[in-house]
């Protein structure tokens, strides 16, 4: 996404159209997601040039819209239930600013829909260090939920096993199979061969 170099009446660059930014407000998460993506092309392009290695402040202001290209495209990722993808977004943006608020937090939401609650866990523990009572909050509510999906999945393999005890209590022993009686009729007509004699 190319920066404007006008200045406006406050003698800074507008901000850049956001095209995924009215394709996700009109719905259109896959839309959404591709515009971002290529937006972070295009940055990655511009920073494997070093277009702006000598300007700081364009730098940033290149580093600004990669963090929020990441942030929307992982909003789009949970939205589209690709999981991986938002983990993937969100930590792009955490290598940059280990602290940012809404990269944790929706890194937590995909790893939470994937049941990854140990993982949950570190995110909403850092979070917690940024915003205490909200961090709390999650946490207090992913380990509700952690531990009834333990609850739940242990009264299904309990379920599980009781069944399989049931059917091998009620399975009668099969009668000899076809291929058996051919393998021991066969077997019991060698045996009675006789031998030839050299």
């Amino acid at each position: 996404m190319p920066l404007s170099t006008q200045p406006t009446s406050k003698g800074a660059s507008p901000p850049p159209p956001d095209k995924g930014k009215d394709l996700y407000a009109a719905g259109d998460y896959e839309g959404a997601l591709k515009a971002w993506e290529m937006t972070l092309k295009s940055i990655g392009y511009i920073n494997s040039k070093d277009a702006y290695a000598q300007d700081s402040s364009k730098q940033s202001e290149i580093d600004e819209i990669a963090n929020r290209a990441e942030l929307n495209a992982a909003q789009a990722c949970l939205r589209l239930r690709r999981w991986d993808d938002a983990v993937r977004h969100c930590d792009n943006v955490l290598k940059r600013h280990p602290l940012e608020a809404k990269a944790l937090y929706r890194k937590a939401t995909a790893l939470r829909q994937k049941g990854e609650y140990d993982e949950v866990r570190k995110c909403l523990s850092a979070l917690q260090s940024i915003n205490p009572s909200l961090g709390q909050y999650l946490l207090q509510s992913v380990n509700k939920e952690d531990k009834q999906h333990k609850h739940e999945e242990k009264k299904l393999w309990n379920d599980a096993f009781r069944n399989l005890e049931a059917e091998k209590d009620s399975v009668q022993q099969p009668e000899e199979s076809w291929w058996q009686k051919v393998r021991e009729y066969f077997w019991c007509c060698r045996r009675r061969r006789p031998q030839k004699e050299e």
